[in-house]
């Protein structure tokens, strides 16, 4: 089992299945579904991977968007000015 730390209260969770969770640290309450992958794009939201397929969810395991999508990319910000 793995732990990738995102903040002082949430950690990405990779278990020996390796399915990935969202576990709060303070309870060790699992507050998402299993996924294939996870990645932080920030402290409270997340590019979630299931079935070859992606979408994206809150802190709270929340999924953001309402189907998940065939592809998710991230892209930085770059300040204007």
């Amino acid at each position: 089992m793995a732990i990738d730390e995102i903040n002082n209260n949430y950690s990405i969770l990779i278990d020996k299945n390796e399915k990935y969770k969202i576990l709060e640290i303070n309870t060790e309450k699992i507050v998402s579904k299993d996924y294939n992958y996870i990645e932080s794009i920030d402290n409270d939201l997340f590019i979630v991977k299931k079935n070859q397929k992606y979408g994206l969810i809150d802190i709270t395991g929340k999924e953001i968007t309402r189907k998940l999508l065939k592809e998710a990319k991230r892209r930085d910000r770059k300040s204007k000015g």
